[in-house]
């Protein structure tokens, strides 16, 4: 008998945990996908999220881009004194530009974050 009871407190024990992962599994899986929405949300058209753009073939998809461009100023939406190190990264109206500062001993990556309408450092 007490080998029976013990075998139902065993049966019972492995449902629960059976149960409680299934559980945790379901969880996991939603968080997953609630953290993966806003990610594709941000990915739109005007966005350029790595080197060479969306689809890294160095293309846009917009139109009515400007074919002629020049330091003097043609089509130049804004320019700012700051040499990158990295392709610019777009996502919405944030523009993303890896950099250094200093030199020798106190030389320091660091990323920047623009308007990229205005041109504006952002904070």
């Amino acid at each position: 008998m007490t080998e029976r009871i013990r075998s139902a407190a065993t049966i019972r024990d492995s449902a629960r945990a059976q149960g409680w992962m299934r559980y945790v599994l379901v969880l996991l899986v939603a968080l997953a996908a609630v953290m993966l929405l806003p990610a594709t949300a941000v990915l739109g058209g005007a966005d350029w999220p790595e080197w060479r753009g969306p689809a890294r073939t160095g293309a846009s998809t917009e139109t009515g881009l400007a074919e002629n461009w020049s330091p003097a100023g043609e089509n130049l939406a804004w320019r700012v004194p700051v040499g990158g190190r990295s392709a610019p990264v777009v996502f919405g109206d944030h523009l993303y530009l890896q950099t250094s500062s200093g030199s020798g001993a106190t030389l320091q990556e660091r990323l920047i974050c623009f308007n990229a309408d205005t041109g504006k450092q952002q904070s």
